[in-house]
């Protein structure tokens, strides 16, 4: 693998508004969630919750390091797909309803020109029940 961070953010915009925290009050995000959150602050910046994040640097030198690496990830999936799965849909669709956008953003730091990424089938189902397109960028 040359991938040296992942991270994975749930995010909305749309707006020539700054949104503030709307986002998160619709979709039912709860205070004191264990995910990073960032609400749109100015206009066109998009509100993002932090789904998954790991480097490589976190990881422990040695042959297994990319293991560890892909393991995380794995982990950060599982448990954004049970998160995922407990939210209701009427928060995505009165969103999508006022014109915005929400999706997962999947970006990261390659080295290198091949990636290799492993969705998890409960990761894609709870994406899809939300509607949440998937879009990956790498580099930048």
């Amino acid at each position: 693998m040359s991938v040296e961070v992942l991270n994975v953010s749930l995010r909305e915009w749309g707006g020539a508004e700054a949104t503030g925290s709307l986002f998160f009050d619709l979709i039912g995000l709860q205070p004191g969630t264990d995910y990073t959150s960032y609400p749109s602050d100015s206009p066109h910046k998009a509100a993002r919750i932090v789904l998954a994040s790991v480097s490589l640097a976190e990881c422990a030198p040695g042959p297994e390091r990319h293991q560890e690496f892909a393991s995380k990830i794995g982990a950060g999936l599982k448990r954004a797909a049970d998160w995922l799965a407990s939210l209701v849909p009427a928060g995505f669709d009165e969103w999508r309803a006022r014109g915005m956008v929400a999706d997962i953003f999947i970006g990261g730091w390659m080295n290198s020109d091949q990636f290799d990424l492993k969705l998890p089938p409960d990761f894609l189902f709870a994406c899809g029940r939300l509607g949440l397109p998937i879009e990956i960028c790498t580099n930048d």
